[in-house]
């Protein structure tokens, strides 16, 4: 919090526990459209047009492949790809 004193924040730090704060990374090149469309920012219409690009494209590489389904802008992407693991 903006202007809150570094005393306090010592203080107040002790009651406050983050949990797992690693992220669930998602294969994919492996992972199907039900558990993708799990993921926090992909919708099921994006989640099976990835699907089925892959299958008639071959694997992802990058984020970079991902951009090349059109309907997939950079905002999009970039909000996916900590995500995903391109393997």
């Amino acid at each position: 919090v903006y202007g809150l004193d570094s005393l306090v924040i010592q203080k107040i730090n002790s009651h406050f526990h983050l949990g797992d704060t690693t992220l669930k990374q998602y294969s994919i090149n492996e992972v199907g459209e039900e558990e993708l469309a799990a993921h926090p920012y992909i919708r099921r219409k994006y989640a099976k047009i990835i699907v089925n690009y892959r299958m008639q494209h071959g694997r992802f590489g990058s984020p970079e492949d991902l951009k090349k389904i059109h309907i997939l802008n950079d905002s999009i992407v970039s909000k996916m790809a900590p995500y995903l693991q391109f393997e």
